[in-house]
């Protein structure tokens, strides 16, 4: 038998199946019916069975017409809504067509900061978002070797104590050791080789790799094969890049299978990657070609040779934490038992993009950061219009009041005017985004890894629809939020007046407005500055009239060292007798945008240092006549004279930096260093100082550094050689002469890279060019913004005092006095503007660092610029609405009121 409280709660269960609405409205009213009846059975069974079969029966038909009811309700509901936000929509459109100048300025004016918003989004997803093309590149990784005691100085651009290359010996060691969380490791170097059978040789970009490459990558070739370990032993094959294979072999269909001639060695093709294929996506990023990386006999001793750079795919279930353990613990022991190679010596774990993606983030983030504010003054702008627009609409409003429209239904119609304004922006955005997209590429290929790629996919699209959504609703909030608070009587009343509210918020806007335009201004003035800075610095050598080209000899180089020299002599001596040509010198690379080779090195005179701390310079392998051609200045000394023979001591030109760091306050010259670590290193010995001159970067400090004659190191001195040609007006057929005399000498020489130093030194400021110019061209359009929402503002109020300038005009008011009150209140909304916006700009400049060359973040000169600029700007759209106010006729506003 069932208890009173066990059937009240079996019940109250059965009528949660009953509609909510249903519920609320009879619930206790059948809970108390039910109540009754039960005590009416006087607990007897049989009673009881007899009410619950009525009550399950009345409540299966109660529930049936409740349900039925509340699905017409909510039909009826949605039905309503959809049909409010169609006439809303209707109306808005219909108000759209009839003020084409609010629509146009409205539209255009977002429809710029989606435009640059989406811009953005689409250089983040196609650098920092877009997965890199192999298979699961997650599972991709970089392994680089570090260095405790300072920069191994290689691979220029990607120098750092965190990111080297290693040796074969490390290599073999990190392959056999790591097999147990690592699928695959590969290693790949520079191959440079000039190909012949051309009409001139060619010299081609390309990596030897170890055979697992394409393995690990799990990209396969478009046409023909890759190389896999199967082809082990097998060293002359050759797979092509997309681009290669167009403009080398013209797009032949029949390349699979041709035999080409690279330096010297007959190699087949076998196969074309695809179109989109690059690999690696930093370092080498011109390579178009590969070919296997077969081991010399004593591979696995080479440990001090580092030229390697190292990639693996993680197995499945280890995590990057996991093989950073592994790989410290392998270098620990290489550490102990190769001290006098691996003194120092760690390994660096990244995935794959990390390394690419790492010199770019900060500028990405920063313009996108700067992006997003030009968005926001942007939505400041149209909430300006649309505030302007309504206090104009307060008829329309007060009579929709009077006539019974609720503040919700008021807040709905503001609201999709303002999300239809911002999708109409959008639109307009997006098409503008895909009608730049070329120019965007172009502005912005330095900046990106080389596997990016800015494609307009679903990802951007639906960014667009979102920023624009978001933007629609920020820039709408404040204008329904005052259409709704609309006072329906006093407005009939007679008071016709903007609320004090609505102004507020007008004016907070815009100082809003200019607060984030100094922010951006300032921004770009420190960006303007660094780079002015950077393109007038000093590099220590020749800017103007110096020209380089790369010489590679590829099999013509493989005679005696001898006769190599007599070919780089007689070369100097024809250049030099060309017209215009005032010096001619040769070196292994050039001081800025080129290689860095490092050196250990022992100081003679001082205390010998503990294995593995020994300090480092840059060395460059130049003849005699390199130091006039690219002007370097001597301080001390002397520099090369050619005499100099691989029988004698070595040589050397160091750098101020160099005699400083390591004889300081003493004379560099006849001052010996032992070069390597190895106790029968050879002996240098310093014969001159030169004053700095850049190296790898533009930007980059300088460091230790010495030259070393070429007659003296047959070893150093490799086949790809620069010459350096100097001349005050090099015309463009001495540069052509210069090229025949070569090949007259040696048809088989291959000449490429012709350049000028101005033209390397433009290339190393390319990314503050680029940022500069980006973050210069959002500073202007929120300069203009925010110029255009100040005279917006004070247009309004001229308007709103028309009747009081019309009175002090008729009163004998000059024009001068209306445009001070007109100033004085121009001023309450640029000084809190400006002082909130320098605040802004010290977090600016702070967040810029990275991008700023000797500027401090807190420029004074800069802060003051920008302050002027503004003061000027805020001065013209101060003056221009309240001239107009000041010429009104009095007569008309007194007949008006």
């Amino acid at each position: 038998m069932t208890s009173p409280r066990k059937g009240i709660r079996f019940y109250r269960a059965l009528l949660q199946t009953l509609p909510a609405a249903f519920r609320a409205r009879h619930e206790q009213a059948m809970l108390q019916t039910f109540s009754n009846l039960s005590e009416a059975t006087g607990g007897k069974s049989l009673p009881k069975i007899r009410l619950w079969l009525h009550i399950i029966a009345d409540h299966f038909k109660t529930a049936g017409r409740a349900w039925t009811r509340e699905f017409f309700r909510r039909k009826e509901r949605r039905h309503g809504f959809w049909d409010a936000l169609f006439s809303d929509s209707r109306l808005t459109l219909w108000m759209l067509r009839r003020n084409p100048s609010f629509t146009i300025i409205a539209v255009t004016t977002i429809a710029l900061g989606i435009a640059g918003a989406t811009i953005a989004f689409t250089v983040v997803n196609g650098t920092l978002l877009r997965p890199l093309p192999y298979d699961t590149p997650e599972s991709l990784v970089a392994l680089f070797q570090t260095e405790s005691n300072g920069p191994r100085l290689s691979a220029a651009g990607l120098s750092s104590p965190q990111r080297n290359p290693t040796s074969p010996g490390n290599f073999l060691e990190w392959q056999r050791d790591a097999a147990e969380v690592l699928d695959v490791m590969t290693a790949a170097t520079p191959w440079n080789p000039v190909m012949t059978g051309l009409d001139r040789p060619d010299r081609l970009n390309g990596l030897r790799a170890t055979y697992g490459l394409f393995e690990m990558l799990g990209v396969p070739a478009a046409m023909g094969r890759t190389f896999t370990r199967a082809d082990e032993g097998s060293p002359h094959i050759l797979v092509l890049g997309h681009e290669m294979w167009q403009g080398v072999f013209g797009g032949d269909p029949q390349v699979v299978g041709l035999n080409v001639n690279l330096d010297g060695e007959t190699y087949e093709v076998i196969g074309v990657m695809p179109a989109e294929f690059r690999f690696p996506p930093f370092w080498a990023v011109e390579a178009g070609m590969w070919v296997p990386l077969e081991w010399e006999p004593d591979a696995a001793a080479q440990r001090r040779a580092a030229f390697l750079r190292v990639f693996g795919r993680i197995k499945p279930g280890v995590s990057l934490e996991a093989l950073e353990a592994r790989m410290d613990a392998i270098a620990s022991r290489l550490e102990e038992d190769y001290s006098w190679s691996n003194a120092g010596i760690g390994v660096r774990v990244e995935h794959l993009s990390e390394p690419g993606l790492s010199v770019v983030r900060p500028t990405i983030t920063i313009v996108s950061g700067f992006v997003l504010i030009l968005l926001l003054i942007a939505c400041s702008n149209v909430a300006n219009l649309l505030l302007s627009r309504g206090a104009a609409r307060q008829t329309e409003l007060a009579i929709r009041g009077a006539l019974g429209a609720s503040q919700s239904r008021i807040i709905r119609q503001w609201m999709t005017e303002s999300l239809i304004v911002a999708v109409l922006g959008g639109a307009a955005g997006l098409g503008l985004t895909i009608a730049l997209k070329g120019p965007v590429s172009v502005l912005v290929s330095d900046l990106l890894p080389v596997t990016s790629a800015l494609d307009l996919d679903y990802r951007v699209f639906g960014f667009a629809l979102g920023i624009s959504v978001l933007a629609g609703v920020i820039f709408g909030i404040a204008p329904s939020f005052l259409a709704s608070r609309q006072q329906v009587g006093a407005f009939l009343r007679g008071n016709h007046t903007t609320t004090g509210s609505g102004n507020r918020i007008k004016t907070g806007l815009v100082m809003v407005e200019i607060a984030l335009a100094v922010s951006l201004l300032t921004g770009a003035g420190l960006l303007t500055k660094s780079f002015i800075q950077l393109t007038n610095h000093d590099p220590g050598f020749s800017r103007k009239g110096v020209v380089a080209l790369d010489l590679s000899f590829g099999a013509s180089a493989n005679g005696q060292w001898e006769e190599r020299l007599v070919t780089y002599r007689t070369i100097s001596r024809k250049l030099e007798s060309l017209p215009g040509v005032a010096a001619v010198g040769f070196v292994n690379h050039m001081p800025v945008g080129s290689d860095m080779w490092g050196v250990r090195y022992v100081v003679q005179s001082a205390p010998v240092p503990v294995p593995g701390s020994e300090p480092r310079a840059t060395f460059r392998v130049a003849d005699h006549g390199y130091a006039q051609a690219i002007g370097l200045t001597l301080l001390e000394g002397r520099w090369f004279d050619g005499s100099e023979t691989s029988e004698d001591d070595p040589t050397l030109v160091i750098n101020q930096t160099m005699a400083n760091e390591t004889w300081p306050g003493e004379s560099a010259i006849d001052q010996t260093i032992r070069l390597g670590t190895d106790d029968d290193g050879p002996i240098g010995r310093v014969i001159g100082v030169y004053r700095d001159a850049g190296q790898g970067q533009l930007r980059s400090e300088v460091g230790a550094e010495f030259y070393h004659p070429v007659t003296q190191d047959p070893t150093t001195w490799n086949t790809d050689v620069t010459v350096v040609i100097a001349g005050v007006d090099l015309e463009a057929a001495t540069l052509t002469a210069a090229r025949e005399s070569i090949w007259r000498l040696d048809s088989e020489v291959s000449l490429t890279n012709m350049r000028t130093i101005e033209s390397v030194l433009h290339t190393e400021t390319s990314r503050e060019r680029t940022s500069m110019a980006i973050v210069g061209g959002l500073a202007f359009g929120a300069l203009v913004l925010s110029a255009i929402g100040l005279y917006g503002v004070l247009s309004f109020i001229a308007a709103q005092r028309k009747r009081e300038i019309g009175v002090r005009v008729a009163l004998g008011a000059s024009t001068g006095s209306i445009l001070r009150s007109g100033l004085k209140r121009a001023m309450t909304l640029v000084i809190p503007g400006l002082a909130i916006g320098m605040v802004g700009s010290l977090a600016v400049g702070r967040f810029l660092e990275s991008l700023l060359w000797q500027v401090a973040p807190a420029d004074p000169a800069t802060f003051g610029a920008v302050a002027l600029v503004l003061g000027i700007v805020s001065l013209g759209a101060t003056i221009i609405p309240m001239r107009r106010a000041s010429k009104t006729d009095p007569a008309i506003i007194l007949r008006e009121e």
